[in-house]
């Protein structure tokens, strides 16, 4: 008797107990619901700008899981998806954007969030995808971000992050993707990152990271993109990075590497299409091993030390369309130099031929009318080429610039240039300073030009560019319009006008400044004019295009006369040599 009443007590008792739980979860379930909600309704109220009400449905009109940028799991009715990118939403991200915990994708690119990423939203441990690029998000990189244990994607290229990349997102070893570029991360790249063993494209371009490259990076076998474009890395690049032989792109260019190039490179990289090693400190000889790599479409070795001769090989690449060796101290001295633009003419493909600043030698040989007719750019200038330009360069019918100067190129230019009716640039002055005699077509060429930039100049044309470029090329036109030193439509002294990326820079070859040594008193307007130029830039900065991978305009146009460089950009902006991922 007392033991059944015992065991019905009991019984009871855990009814009870199951009833509460039942309850609570219940409640549970409800109060997650509505604190996701409640999170949402924190981050829209610290949106400080909202141009377009595009958070307009964000109200007690609409059930959440129909708000816009708002997906729900069909089951549980949870937010699995927040996605507001580009809304010109501005305001710093609230930490209740960690309370969404059943989120699997954030995408808030292209808006103008600022302040610190809240450390709350490394408890979002369901996440797969994180997009947070092109804002203003500044402080450093929570270290919890490691929670995202499920992890495949994540963009936070173009803010102000700035600290040390942490370690601890070596732990994410289901990422895929990943650009940290264009912030201000400073230190080292973790070694921790050789852990990443899923990643197939990393990005850690235009920060301030210094130091070597980890050998570890040699463990990722997946890796099909890596950018390390534009930083402070030192040392010579490990040999484990030039056997990933899943490499489609790699870009080291503008860091301060040093080392040869091995011997081997084209066959363990045999997948490469991208090869951007310009502005380091690289020695030794071009590997003629590259021509194994045979998709290759971009080789940019710019602004390095390597010596030598260039390959003849490389003909062979049948899919290049730039190659950029300038600023190198390539040749060989025996006046043969030049061999290897005849194998180029084998490159059907090819836009982009940059030789300017070497040491080659040798008689400009006409097979150089036989390149590509796709080829719009081709500077051969600061060598030590001989003879004529040859009649037939008017083949190459799509050229946009041309540049033979500083040769040692003789008679005069070929009528035929003037059936060049895409060139807007040509340079072509001799090493001491005399210019090439021209022919009819040459001078219709000139006067045609002449005209636009006199054009330019005495109009009120407005061109597409930023304000503080149509700011600084509007004030240079009042001084060179109003200066004795300058005279138009003359053009006497030099001057470039290039718009590098936001920064307007003034460039001049420095004729105008020897100009001013050599009088013994300054009037008062040149006075004025030196004064004007000293807050301009004259150091010869602007690597060219393809080395550099600054944003300029492809419609620039740029024509010389007498030393005179104007370079004035148009519409149409186009990124070089960072590669296509942030």
């Amino acid at each position: 008797m007392l033991s059944g009443l015992m065991n019905s007590l009991l019984w009871f008792m855990g009814m009870i107990l199951l009833i509460n739980c039942m309850e609570a979860v219940t409640a549970a379930s409800g109060f997650t619901n509505e604190t996701d909600r409640h999170a949402l309704l924190s981050i829209k109220d610290l949106i400080s700008d909202d141009l377009s009400s595009s958070l307009s449905s964000w109200n007690s009109s609409l059930q959440f899981c129909s708000w816009q940028g708002v997906t729900c799991g069909r089951r549980h009715r949870r937010v699995t998806s927040l996605n507001l990118s580009s809304l010109e939403l501005a305001g710093p991200l609230s930490p209740h954007v960690g309370n969404l915990t059943f989120l699997r994708v954030i995408d808030l690119s292209r808006n103008r969030f600022h302040h610190i990423l809240p450390p709350e939203i490394g408890h979002l441990f369901r996440l797969r995808y994180l997009d947070l690029a092109n804002n203003s998000f500044q402080g450093e990189l929570p270290s919890n971000l490691s929670h995202f244990s499920n992890l495949i994607f994540l963009n936070l290229y173009g803010n102000n992050f700035r600290g040390k990349i942490p370690s601890e997102l070596g732990s994410l070893s289901k990422l895929l993707r990943m650009s940290l570029a264009s912030n201000h991360f400073t230190g080292s790249i973790p070694p921790s990152f050789g852990n990443l063993s899923s990643m197939q494209r990393a990005s850690l371009a235009l920060n301030n990271l210094d130091g070597i490259i980890p050998a570890e990076l040699g463990r990722l076998s997946a890796l099909d993109f890596l950018n390390l474009y534009s930083n402070n890395l030192s040392g010579m690049v490990p040999e484990q990075l030039y056997n990933i032989s899943s490499l489609n792109l790699l870009s080291l260019a503008e860091n301060h590497l040093t080392g040869s190039l091995p011997r081997y490179i084209g066959s363990t990289l045999p997948n490469l299409q991208n090869l951007y090693l310009g502005t380091n400190q690289f020695f030794g000889h071009i590997p003629e091993s590259f021509v194994n790599s045979s998709g290759l479409v971009d080789l940019d070795l710019a602004f390095n030390a390597l010596t030598g001769p260039v390959p003849n090989n490389l003909g062979n690449l049948q899919n290049l369309e730039t190659i950029n060796f300038g600023r190198n101290p390539l040749g060989n001295e025996n006046g043969s130099d030049l061999t290897f633009l005849t194998s180029l003419t084998n490159c059907t493909n090819l836009r982009e031929v940059w030789f300017f600043e070497n040491r080659l030698r040798g008689v400009l040989p006409i097979s150089i009318a036989n390149l590509s007719t796709n080829l719009y750019w081709l500077a051969l200038s600061t060598n030590y080429l001989t003879g004529d330009v040859p009649v037939e360069i008017a083949n190459l019918k799509n050229l946009e610039y041309l540049a033979f100067s500083e040769n040692m190129l003789t008679g005069r230019l070929p009528d035929s240039i003037g059936r060049l009716s895409k060139l807007q640039e040509l340079h072509r002055k001799f090493r001491h300073g005399e210019m090439v005699q021209e022919g009819e077509g040459a001078s219709a060429l000139k006067s045609k030009v002449a005209a636009l930039l006199y054009d330019l100049l005495k109009k009120n044309w407005k061109w597409n560019w930023t304000e503080r470029g149509q700011w600084a090329f509007e004030k240079l036109k009042r001084v060179v319009m109003s200066a004795s030193v300058l005279k138009l439509p003359d053009f006497e002294r030099p001057f470039e006008v290039c718009l590098l990326g936001s920064k307007f820079i003034v460039k001049t070859n420095n004729v105008a400044n020897t100009f001013f040594t050599t009088q013994k008193k300054l009037s008062q307007r040149q006075a004025r004019l030196q004064e004007f130029l000293v807050e301009y830039d004259f150091k010869w900065e602007h690597k060219l295009r393809f080395a550099s991978a600054i944003v300029v305009s492809k419609q620039t146009m740029s024509f010389g006369f007498n030393g005179f460089h104007c370079e004035i950009p148009g519409s149409g902006w186009h990124e070089y040599g960072a590669g296509g991922y942030g």
